[in-house]
C-alpha cells in the first residue's frame, strides 16, 4: 500500500484550535487505492508540535479522513487538559 509523507500531505492543510491548542489536519490524496489519508499534530501553548493522528485510508472522501484527523486531535486535547489539571 502506498504511504504519503506529510510534505505530500501538507498541499491540503487545515488549521483550528480548540482550548488553546493549535489543530493542524495535513490531507493528501493515495491515487494507488483511490482514498485519502489525513495525518494530524497538536500544538500546546507554548509547547512542541506532536503527532496524534494518522487517518489509514479507509474511506473514501477527503472529508472524512479531516473529520477523523480534528476529532482525534481534540479528543487528545481534551485528555491531555484533563490530565494537567
Amino acid at each position: 500500500m502506498a504511504r504519503l509523507n506529510i510534505s505530500d500531505l501538507a498541499r491540503t492543510a487545515y488549521q483550528d484550535e480548540h482550548q488553546g491548542w493549535l489543530i493542524e489536519v495535513a490531507v493528501g490524496y493515495v491515487v494507488e487505492t483511490d482514498e485519502w489519508l489525513a495525518h494530524a499534530y497538536v500544538t500546546a501553548p507554548g509547547g512542541s508540535k506532536e503527532k496524534v493522528a494518522i487517518h489509514e485510508p479507509t474511506r473514501p472522501t477527503s472529508g472524512d479522513a479531516v473529520e477523523y484527523g480534528f476529532k482525534t486531535a481534540i479528543d487528545y486535547i481534551d485528555q491531555m487538559v484533563d490530565w494537567r489539571a
